[in-house]
């Protein structure tokens, strides 16, 4: 579950990463899990971003 800290949600085991996809030409800040965070490194971030939009959630 959520808590609140300050301006915003701080949910455990998530972090804000932030990512360089050069077709974006712009950095996308995610919040990802730790096994999330792998899974971006082994698939890289254009092929992460493309499953996230895919899912209809805006990045």
């Amino acid at each position: 579950m959520g808590l609140v800290y300050g301006n915003g949600f701080h949910f455990q085991k998530v972090q804000r990463k932030r990512y360089w996809p050069a077709s974006e030409g712009r950095h996308v800040r995610l919040a990802l899990s730790a096994k999330a965070i792998k899974t971006v490194d082994t698939i890289g971030i254009e092929a992460a971003v493309a499953r996230i939009r895919a899912r209809g959630v805006k990045v």
